[in-house]
């Protein structure tokens, strides 16, 4: 409960910094919807370590029972390079960075002065 607890707080507060950026509606709806299936992803990969170990078949065990938010919306080619990751969790913080980072530079996250 501790880790689900800790990745929502940080999800609130990373949208809590799209309040008020003058963004179009758009591009703000994409950002938080792929960083909520992100935020998801990294929870059930997570228990998945923890149940099985890190070189683990990410589709066994019970953590791969687990709901994930809106699945079928990440491409392909993405859940295949994840699962043949032997650091998933790892590799799906980096794309949580990334996300972040990339939608600072467009202006839909903003940081108070």
């Amino acid at each position: 409960h501790q880790m689900r607890a800790e990745w929502c707080e940080a999800t609130t507060t990373v949208n809590t910094f799209i309040m008020n950026c003058g963004a179009d509606d758009s591009k703000v709806r994409n950002f938080k919807g792929l960083l909520v299936r992100l935020i998801s992803l990294l929870h059930a990969v997570a228990l998945a370590e923890l149940e099985m170990g890190r070189t683990a078949n990410m589709f066994e065990g019970l953590a791969h029972t687990y709901d994930l938010i809106s699945p079928q919306d990440l491409d392909p080619t993405t859940l295949n390079v994840l699962a043949n990751a032997s650091c998933r969790v790892e590799l799906v913080c980096g794309w949580v960075q990334h996300l972040v980072m990339q939608h600072v530079q467009q202006g839909v996250l903003t940081t108070p002065a």
